[in-house]
């Protein structure tokens, strides 16, 4: 992971019963390269954001990448550093439910 909140995120979901997902996947289109995620599980894309992500700039980059993701199948589920140390069973039931009715 290149992250202590990456690193956090996936003891989560092991101790939540959920399987290692991959860590630093390229993931592309039939337009190229949409970018490096920090884990996915199966079609589910879990993306960890840190303040950087606040930015103006970050955050349309962050919308037109969802969108490519969505765009050819991927479910994408975003945390924050709270959500991830305060409510780690919250999130757990969230990616849980998503792998249920991902593709």
């Amino acid at each position: 992971t290149e992250s202590w909140l990456e690193t956090r995120m996936v003891q989560v979901l092991r101790d939540g019963g959920l399987p290692d997902p991959q860590r630093q996947v390229e993931l592309r289109d039939d337009a190229g390269f949409i970018g490096r995620v920090d884990l996915l599980l199966g079609a589910v894309v879990i993306e960890l954001h840190g303040d950087q992500h606040n930015e103006r700039a970050a955050l349309d980059a962050d919308r037109l990448r969802r969108a490519r993701l969505e765009a050819v199948g991927y479910r994408v589920l975003e945390f924050g550093y709270r959500a991830v140390v305060e409510q780690p069973a919250r999130v757990v039931a969230l990616v849980r439910a998503t792998l249920a009715h991902a593709r």
